[in-house]
């Protein structure tokens, strides 16, 4: 398995577990449930965005040192 096929089914586990979390934390309550699924993709993609960056300044780095 590629290993980029191996990180989106990683992804797509941890987002189930974290939707389960959510549906057991707020019960029948849909919209904090859909908001608090929202933030917590929104912080996902912030994360994501902040290591490539870091990877980006690290290649940069290396390269120019």
């Amino acid at each position: 398995m590629s290993r980029n096929r191996l990180a989106v089914e990683h992804d797509r586990r941890r987002v189930e577990s974290r939707l389960h979390e959510i549906v057991f934390q707020h019960g029948d309550d849909e919209m904090m449930a859909f908001n608090s699924l929202r933030h917590s993709l929104r912080r996902d993609r912030e994360r994501v965005r902040r290591e490539r960056a870091g990877a980006r300044e690290a290649r940069t780095y290396s390269r120019d040192h």
